[in-house]
């Protein structure tokens, strides 16, 4: 590995880990451990590996994320991003459970119940979010429980909606927003195909783009009314596309680290309430966006037997165009 190099590509990406040469020392032992191999088959074992020496930092995972974007490697990135994309969200629902009830209550509730370390394989993952479900359904109030996941479990950055909050504050108009941000994911896809450069963990091909044009309400949303109504693009779109079997297309088309896999295996059942994190997820665009609290409901889900996932997003009256 060339170290000085992906030192700058690092600071080029904005990623300023705590340690930064603890973070390079574990990428390079990572890039010496798979030697002339693949480097994402190696991916799991380096993973239990830096758990059972107490080094599995979420810097050091999205370095690695990094480093397979560095070398070209976008099988690499992938495997790496399906051990922390989204691996919050256990943590913050226990967080803001203790908010909700108070910590004395919120340890009764989660007692007995260990929140996986950083690096857990995904193959793990449902059985702790069906515990953790299924023990606040028995032990909590459920209007507590649906609150706080609907408020979304995972990190977002409002200065991630800078610019859409600052495109709705100069026009004020919803329908305006949704063009601009319909333009910039086309924009984005057809960059992404022609380049052959992956968007987040998928290839965008021909049928991709296809698919995306022909659906408006994907990724970006429609206005019906004084709604937004939502569909979320597949997580995997070229494999979702030509998946036959109705268990494997909800396996491609599910975004959710902590539910992905029980589509596939069947062995562990989450309950479809989770969703409801998905559906703050995408009102959080809009709460930002509008500078004000809103209600969304999930429509549609993959986890509840559906074949896609669709959210409302419910707009305040004096927003919606006439």
């Amino acid at each position: 590995m060339d170290r000085q190099a992906f030192a700058e590509f690092l600071s080029q990406r904005g990623f300023a880990p705590g340690d930064p040469e603890g973070v390079l020392d574990g990428v390079e032992r990572f890039a010496a451990r798979c030697g002339e191999d693949p480097p994402a088959p190696v991916v799991p074992a380096f993973a239990a590996q830096m758990i059972h020496e107490g080094a599995n930092t979420p810097d050091l995972f999205w370095a690695l994320a990094l480093y397979g974007r560095f070398v070209g490697d976008h099988d690499l990135t992938a495997a790496v991003l399906s051990f922390v994309d989204g691996g919050e969200a256990l943590g913050n629902l226990h967080a803001r459970m203790g908010d909700a009830l108070g910590e004395e209550e919120r340890d009764r509730v989660f007692a007995g119940i260990d929140l996986p370390p950083l690096g857990t394989p995904a193959t793990e993952l449902p059985r702790y979010a069906r515990d953790v479900l299924e023990r606040l359904a028995a032990e909590a109030d459920p209007a507590v429980t649906g609150e706080v996941l609907a408020a979304c479990l995972r990190d977002l950055d409002p200065a991630w909606y800078a610019e859409a909050r600052a495109h709705f504050e100069e026009h004020g108009d919803v329908d305006l927003l949704l063009q601009w941000r319909r333009d910039r994911l086309m924009e984005t896809l057809e960059a992404c195909h022609r380049e052959g450069r992956p968007w987040y963990v998928q290839d965008i091909t021909a049928e991709v783009l296809d698919f995306v044009r022909a659906h408006p309400e994907v990724s970006t949303g429609v206005r019906e009314g004084a709604t937004i109504v939502e569909t979320k693009i597949p997580h995997m779109t070229r494999e979702w596309l030509a998946a036959t079997d109705e268990r494997e297309r909800r396996y491609h088309y599910c975004h959710c680290p902590w539910v992905k896999e029980s589509l596939r295996g069947g062995d562990v059942e989450v309950p479809a309430v989770f969703c409801a994190c998905s559906g703050g997820f995408h009102k959080r665009f809009w709460e930002v966006v509008l500078g004000r609290p809103l209600h969304a409901e999930v429509r549609e889900s993959v986890l509840a037997g559906d074949d896609r996932c669709t959210l409302v997003v419910h707009l305040p009256p004096e927003v919606v165009p006439d």
